[in-house]
């Protein structure tokens, strides 16, 4: 009887887990995200030079191209007012020379239904705003 219990409580329990590990690798790519563009401002500061950071790339870094790409296949990536090649430029002030004003990023997970949005300011500063359904 205790081992078809804890059947039963295994078996509602497995979609509930498969969730969250959906969420986390949603998570993992927002962090990685944030990551990118935080290390190519800081990199062009350092450098004194542009860097910048492509979104839609696998290829591999250089010192003036930071690359990334979602690895969620349940996850999109949307950018509004859209962005020349996907990609933040940023020169050695720290400020996003390609774009003229506030640059929504949108992560979208279909699978748990959850979006982040990441607000660029020309200005070099991310703001995360609060998740919403997709």
């Amino acid at each position: 009887v205790t081992v078809a219990v804890m059947a039963i409580i295994a078996m509602m329990a497995a979609p509930s887990f498969g969730n969250i590990l959906e969420k986390r690798r949603y998570e993992q790519n927002a962090r990685e995200l944030l990551l990118i563009l935080s290390q190519a401002k800081s990199q062009a500061i350092l450098s004194r030079g542009n860097v910048s950071a492509n979104l839609v790339s696998n290829s591999a870094n250089t010192p003036t191209m930071l690359n990334w790409a979602v690895r969620n296949s349940g996850t999109t990536l949307s950018i509004s007012p859209s962005v020349t090649a996907s990609t933040f430029t940023f020169d050695r002030n720290g400020l996003v020379s390609n774009i003229s004003g506030d640059t929504t990023i949108t992560l979208c997970n279909s699978k748990v239904k959850i979006k982040k949005l990441i607000v660029v300011t020309r200005l070099g500063a991310f703001i995360i705003k609060s998740e919403e359904t997709c």
